[in-house]
């Protein structure tokens, strides 16, 4: 199964167990991800990367711009009813440091080309500007990864970023490490 059809595969999965059921969990990540990232501001202007089918971003309140490739794909399969942000494909019209901050949640390890991803990353964001950083270790790989992750791993991608803070827990559900981190663009 290729890549783009395990993202597929996986969001409508998703989407199957019920639209209401599946929007209650996308807010409840939002809480996740705001109670891990509490420094994210509603007066900055925010990318997020590798949205999904639906982004975090439209439980907040918050103004944002979210990139996904699928996102053409995500349309056929969900539309979204008053969507509160700016959906895009690609990084057409994103200019460079145009982002205090950058949410990019549990995407680097499916993406075929991370280093092109984080240029791309380091590249939208401000001098100074926030990324806030996700991404699953698993000690066998499933489908959707191309590389192992670990720390060292993460460390050798994110050159070019300062660690402000992380932290790392064991998700029993899936048998990884979540390793959840703030990086400031140096």
């Amino acid at each position: 199964m290729s890549q783009k059809d395990w993202e597929l595969w996986f969001w409508k999965g998703e989407l199957e167990k019920g639209a209401d059921s599946f929007l209650a969990q996308r807010e409840l990540d939002w809480k996740t991800h705001l109670s891990k990232f509490p420094e994210m501001d509603n007066k900055k202007k925010i990318l997020e990367v590798g949205t999904g089918l639906v982004s975090v971003f439209e439980f907040s309140g918050k103004k944002c711009v979210t990139i996904d490739p699928l996102q053409d794909e995500y349309l056929e399969m969900y539309k979204k009813p008053d969507a509160k942000v700016d959906y895009r494909k690609d990084w057409e019209g994103v200019a460079p440091e145009s982002f205090d901050e950058v949410l990019c949640v549990n995407v680097i390890d499916h993406t075929p080309d991370p280093i092109g991803l984080l240029d791309r990353i380091k590249t939208a964001l401000k001098p100074k500007g926030t990324l806030y950083f996700e991404v699953n270790f698993d000690g066998s790989l499933s489908p959707a990864h191309y590389g192992l992750w670990n720390p060292q791993v993460v460390e050798e991608h994110l050159k070019g970023f300062e660690l402000v803070r992380s932290e790392s827990e064991l998700n029993l559900g899936y048998n990884q490490t979540r390793y959840w981190a703030v990086y400031k663009k140096i």
